[in-house]
C-alpha cells in the first residue's frame, strides 16, 4: 500500500489525489504516517478532512492543477492550518 511504502522508504513528501486523504484518514494509524511527512500536497478537501489533517499536526498544502497544465509546488515549512 502507499502509507506501508511511505514508511519502508522514509519518504518526507508526498503529492496524493484528495481521494486518497478523504478515504484513508479516516482512522488514527495513516494519519500518524503522515504526521510523519515533512508536506503532504494535494487538491481541494474538504473542510471535515483538511481540519481533522491541521489538528493531528499533518502538514498540508492545497495545489490546483489542470489536464494539460504544468504545476510547481513550493514546499514551506511554516503551516497553513487556520488561515
Amino acid at each position: 500500500s502507499l502509507l506501508a511504502s511511505i514508511r519502508r522508504t522514509e519518504c518526507k513528501f508526498l503529492e496524493t489525489l484528495p481521494t486518497f486523504l478523504e478515504r484513508r484518514t479516516r482512522s488514527k494509524a495513516p494519519i500518524e504516517e503522515l504526521k510523519k511527512l515533512g508536506l503532504v500536497v494535494s487538491g481541494p478537501l474538504s473542510m471535515k478532512t483538511g481540519d481533522a489533517l491541521c489538528a493531528a499536526g499533518v502538514v498540508i498544502e492545497s495545489i490546483y492543477r489542470g489536464r494539460v497544465q504544468c504545476c510547481c509546488a513550493r514546499a514551506r515549512q511554516e503551516r497553513h492550518c487556520g488561515l
